[in-house]
């Protein structure tokens, strides 16, 4: 699921919770909040406290990744633009890249 706006978080509360088999009381009694607290994010608040939203989602087994997109082409930048982490399946190319190179 792409997470874009407060929306998407609380579709994505909600899904996890009914998958877990939890009402919104029962999520509530685990978080210690108010049960009108587990409404109000499920219905897409914009100014939740990060702290008790990402709480909720370790609570009920989401993990959240996250992409950093490139910087722009031209735009200039202070520090050398980051590469992503190669996968596994790049395990090949790590390996020789640290292997030293011989020289005959």
């Amino acid at each position: 699921m792409r997470v874009k706006s407060p929306a998407d978080i609380g579709a994505l509360i909600r899904s996890a919770r009914k998958r877990a088999g939890l009402s919104q009381h029962d999520l509530a009694q685990k978080l210690d909040v108010g049960t009108r607290w587990i409404s109000v994010i499920e219905n897409g608040h914009p100014t939740a406290e990060i702290g008790r939203v990402l709480r909720t989602l370790q609570t009920l087994g989401v993990d959240l990744d996250a992409d950093v997109p490139d910087a722009p082409r031209g735009a200039s930048s202070k520090s050398p633009p980051r590469t992503a982490s190669p996968g596994l399946d790049d395990l090949d190319s790590i390996i020789a890249a640290h292997k030293p190179s011989v020289r005959r």
